[in-house]
């Protein structure tokens, strides 16, 4: 049997195999990314099973987290959400799968995701969670990615109506570049003005804004779009921090901020906070608006005691950064300032504290000496490091530390930092037949690379391409670890002779939970299939070589050389009897 004709029965065989396998199992779907769910609400309470409302985290707090989703386009077969928690400043000792829903519509599915235990760094207040959905068998329909910002740890409370601010409130009017803190006021509990404050006291400091290098169409999701961060020393962080929008001013930006459950500690009595703007996209999605960072000053009253102690207050603490690529360096600048307004602080220094492992300072020195700071005066530290390139993707803190010779004056910032494993994903090859016959079918095999150190997920493919018997099949794969490869493979086959001209599309998504695709092009001839009809003389090039008649064949040429021998041998046989006869005669004769 010849070559190509044993090939052919192993595919056909595959083939049936393959199709015994599959009308078992049914067939594999592909893990399409199902639309964006929507996150109805969210609830935090205490994690030690009294389940308290939680209206305030701070740094190391554990606390329960409960997340109300509605998606609307779940594949129909759920019957199970896997929920992963992607790199974020929340680590969570337990999230439970989701296998009940509510209400029964298969296409509209609610459901609630519990987060048990969720430990909080201190930095940002966003969480982002994977949604994987699954079959009964466990197999991977589709996903989806949630993010969400805790705002005020609980969602949906009544809100609280701004409180009036009287003109004659303490004023001290700021503009930073067109933004202009019109007014403030301190107010108790029951929303009275108050003009001193004592150490212990909690109130509320509205505060009224006015920006005019924004337009107040600029901004249509006010909560979402503005944010305003305090920082302190003498006061602790807010309760809870809510922006009012106003009626806006020639066209221009005018909102108010509450900082409610505000306790004065002790020192100089002056709030300060930033603020930032965000835009959003077509995607819902919020980046940075090309905005100064803002930077405000209150001087909330007439506070009790010294007003001029010496005190570090850190402001600032930045990377320049979203994210950093393993292997790659990085700078980690600190800022904060001498909060006194009398008084110097002697021999500041700025030093790290101790680095993660895998994160290294790269250039210079781990510590740098400021020297004697003036009432007032800025700190700022720079730092380069650099994480290692084995350093595996995930979130690192970042500690700096300030010090002084007197020592009683220290202060401390927190940096949460981002690292991803750059994508080393590849298409290593593309294998295709050198000839594809018309109304045949080959296989097409496409290999995956993943040379990187982090995994690669939802990996699909998909061909297209001119001259294709089934153009647009997808295939779905899964994940591929690092430093492993996988396989895709699809059918081949040609709709007339020719050439065939097609493209490998390969869709995945990232650590950083970011869809992405590799392309291949590949290419392959076709011909027509040849039938030999019955003594019709036609060459069908699937039978193989038809050997030439070049002359007399061998058997005759043995036959010929068979009786010529035979002959040989009769006459020899014949001339020598004869001889012996004619001796015999002889002898006769004498005898006579």
């Amino acid at each position: 049997m010849k070559t190509h004709q044993i090939k052919k029965i192993k595919w056909i065989s595959a083939i049936l195999c393959l199709a015994l396998f599959f009308s078992a199992l049914g067939a594999i779907p592909v893990g399409a990314v199902v639309n964006t769910p929507v996150v109805d609400g969210w609830t935090v309470s205490t994690s030690d099973g009294t389940n308290t409302p939680v209206f305030k985290i701070e740094k190391g707090n554990k606390v329960n987290i409960e997340v109300q989703v509605t998606d609307t386009a779940v594949p129909s077969e759920t019957v199970q959400v896997e929920v992963v928690l992607l790199p974020c400043n929340f680590s969570v000792g337990l999230i439970s799968p989701i296998t009940s829903f509510t209400p029964p519509n298969p296409a509209t599915k609610t459901f609630t995701i519990k987060l048990d235990n969720a430990l909080y760094d201190g930095q940002d207040n966003n969480i982002k969670l994977r949604l994987i959905y699954k079959k009964s068998d466990s197999t991977i329909l589709g996903q989806a990615v949630i993010s969400l910002n805790i705002d005020e740890c609980v969602k949906y409370v009544a809100p609280v109506s701004t409180p009036p601010i009287s003109s004659s409130a303490p004023v001290e009017e700021k503009s930073t570049n067109g933004l202009i803190l019109n007014a403030y006021a301190v107010l108790d509990g029951n929303g009275n003005a108050v003009s001193s404050i004592t150490a212990g006291q909690t109130f509320t400091i509205a505060v009224a804004m006015l920006d005019n290098r924004i337009d107040d169409s600029a901004v249509s999701d006010i909560g979402k779009q503005i944010t305003v961060t305090p920082y302190s020393s003498s006061f602790s962080t807010p309760l809870s921090i809510t922006i009012d929008r106003k009626t806006p001013v020639d066209g221009k930006l005018a909102y108010t901020v509450l900082f409610r459950g505000v306790t004065y500690g002790s020192g100089e009595p002056k709030f300060y906070f930033d603020i930032s703007y965000s835009q959003i996209d077509g995607n819902g999605m919020l980046y940075p608006m090309d905005i100064p960072l803002a930077q405000q000053t209150l001087n909330v009253g007439q506070a009790l005691g010294d007003t001029s102690s010496k005190v570090i207050i850190p402001k600032s603490i930045t990377t320049g950064e979203t994210v950093i690529s393993a292997g790659s360096k990085f700078n980690v600048t600190a800022t904060a300032f001498n909060g006194s307004t009398s008084t110097a602080i002697p021999n500041i220094s700025v030093a790290l504290g101790a680095l993660p492992e895998g994160i290294l300072v790269s250039g210079g020195s781990s510590s740098q000496f400021i020297g004697n700071v003036g009432p007032g005066g800025n700190i700022t530290a720079n730092f380069e490091l650099q994480a290692q390139a084995t350093l595996k993707a995930g979130s690192y803190k970042i500690t700096v530390n300030y010090t002084s010779t007197d020592t009683d004056i220290t202060a401390t910032q927190d940096i949460m930092v981002t690292i991803t494993q750059p994508e080393r994903f590849e298409i290593s090859d593309v294998s295709v037949p050198d000839m594809v016959y018309v109304g045949m079918e080959e296989t097409l095999e496409v290999t995956l690379l993943n040379q990187g150190k982090g995994s690669i997920y939802n990996v699909s493919g998909q061909i297209s391409g001119d001259n294709l018997l089934n153009p647009g099949q997808k295939q779905y794969t899964g994940n591929v670890e690092a430093g492993t490869e996988d396989s895709i493979s699809f059918s081949l086959g040609a709709l007339s002779a020719g050439s065939i001209n097609g493209t490998v599309t390969i869709t995945y998504e990232n650590d950083s939970g970011e869809i992405k695709t590799l392309t291949k092009d590949f290419s392959c001839m076709a011909e027509e299939q040849a039938i030999m009809e019955p003594d019709s003389g036609i060459y069908d090039p699937t039978l193989g070589p038809v050997e030439e008649n070049n002359g007399m064949p061998v058997w005759a040429w043995i036959l010929i050389v068979v009786v010529i021998a035979a002959g040989a041998a009769g006459a020899f046989w014949f001339m020598k009897k004869k001889k012996a006869k004619a001796v015999q005669l002889e002898d006769d004769d004498e005898d006579i």
